[in-house]
């Protein structure tokens, strides 16, 4: 028979040693489970190494923790052959991906706040979060949401424009192909609108450039005020640096306002 003692010397009080029916010896902690610790309750340890032991498989091992104490679930040396990135508490930081059609994985973009930015498009469904789309934006169907007005052209996007640049005109009679805007350099006029004058009837040909394409056509009576309706965002001039000029059918003045943007 086996016994147990309350002292090494064997001075104390003997006690049964406790087994299953298996004959396996029974280990008992002093209290019940989910109740306070009390005496010297049986503990499960691991250990902390800076270099982790190699082990085989089958083989019993330590419970590793890290240098402060905690588990390790696993070794993070290198995940996939890439170290762990840890962020300003201390914690493994955790990297998101998205995944396309196009084989491999693309890290989400991030603004400054830490928010995700979700850029065009996601099953036909165009997602803007605080960003400019490009102009010639496709779009086939779903939801829109933008933080910019945008405007069908017929087989794109683009987005929507208002006039920041007035040219006034004051033209004396002549005939001769006369500039009516001078973009800052590096720059695109984009005519948007006009109200002119012409001193006595007159076609007036508007062209991209001196000589270069015509791009506006209008006609006008004496003295009374030529402004088209509906030119939507405008004429963008082909190349920068491109002057807009205009040509009159007649020698008659022309006074009045070119609008537009220059980009």
């Amino acid at each position: 028979m086996s016994f147990g003692n309350t002292a090494k010397d064997g001075s104390g009080t003997a006690y049964w040693l406790l087994v299953d029916t298996d004959g396996r010896l029974k280990l008992v902690g002093a209290v019940d489970h989910d109740a306070p610790a009390a005496g010297s309750p049986i503990r499960t340890a691991g250990v902390y190494r800076a270099t982790p032991p190699a082990v085989a498989d089958g083989d019993l091992a330590d419970l590793l923790l890290d240098a402060a104490g905690r588990l390790h679930v696993a070794d993070i040396a290198k995940i996939a052959g890439v170290a762990p990135q840890m962020d300003s508490t201390d914690h493994q930081a955790v990297s998101v991906y998205g995944k396309s059609s196009v084989a491999g994985d693309t890290p989400l973009l991030m603004d400054a706040a830490g928010a995700a930015i979700v850029t065009p498009k996601i099953a036909d469904v165009w997602l803007a979060y605080y960003g400019q789309l490009p102009d010639g934006a496709a779009f086939n169907g779903g939801v829109m949401g933008y933080d910019q007005a945008m405007v069908f052209n017929g087989a794109t996007w683009d987005r929507a424009r208002t006039p920041s640049k007035f040219v006034p005109v004051a033209l004396g009679a002549g005939t001769a192909e006369a500039t009516l805007w001078t973009p800052a350099s590096g720059k695109k006029f984009r005519m948007m609108g006009f109200c002119l004058t012409v001193g006595g009837a007159a076609t007036l040909t508007f062209k991209d450039n001196t000589g270069g394409t015509t791009i506006f056509a209008a006609r006008g009576a004496t003295d009374q005020p030529i402004q088209p309706s509906g030119m939507g965002n405008g004429i963008l001039s082909a190349a920068a640096n491109n002057v807009l000029t205009v040509t009159r059918s007649a020698s008659v003045t022309l006074d009045g306002t070119v609008w537009g943007t220059e980009e």
